[in-house]
């Protein structure tokens, strides 16, 4: 029943996890999804990678069936806010 409960997405560069993304079912039917804690290395940011992880995660909660999602961020994170 939860083999779709967790999931998410990491970015790699010559070898090293520099961005993750976790995104998960939220409710038992996969109509609604949750993804959090989007993170980038500090020296890897502004090149996009955040963008391209969220695409990927709003990607799979579509191919999973999911109608709509919500996004954790901080209410004075403007960048997170933008993306």
């Amino acid at each position: 029943e939860f083999t779709d409960m967790l999931n998410g997405f990491v970015w790699v560069e010559q070898g090293k996890v520099v961005g993750n993304v976790p995104v998960q079912r939220g409710d038992k039917i996969g109509d609604r999804w949750q993804i959090a804690n989007v993170a980038v290395a500090p020296d890897y940011r502004g090149r996009g990678l955040s963008r391209r992880l969220m695409d990927a995660a709003i990607d799979h909660a579509i191919s999973c069936s999911g109608q709509w999602g919500v996004v954790q961020v901080y209410a004075n994170n403007q960048v997170a806010r933008h993306l």
